[in-house]
């Protein structure tokens, strides 16, 4: 088991760290992009933390495509739901 912190929005202190399994059997090759931290993801985290509290506390968030779910979880950590 692998575990890799990321810091999304160091001004804010608030790290995301994803625990990977390698040896989880997901049925298919094409299992690993939900492993992955996907660059539009950090692209749109970076503009995310541009905004302030006030824009995001409260919102419901619905996170749609791959990986592990990075952006959604930076959004709950900012108040979303």
């Amino acid at each position: 088991i692998w575990s890799r912190r990321l810091d999304l929005d160091p001004t804010r202190n608030l790290p995301l760290t994803v625990v990977e399994d390698p040896t989880l059997d997901f049925g298919g090759d094409d299992a690993w992009c939900s492993w992955c931290l996907w660059p539009a993801a950090k692209v749109l985290v970076r503009y995310l933390a541009t905004l302030g509290d006030a824009e995001l506390v409260g919102r419901s968030v619905l996170e749609l495509g791959a990986g592990c779910g990075a952006v959604g979880m930076y959004l709950s950590r900012r108040g979303c739901s």
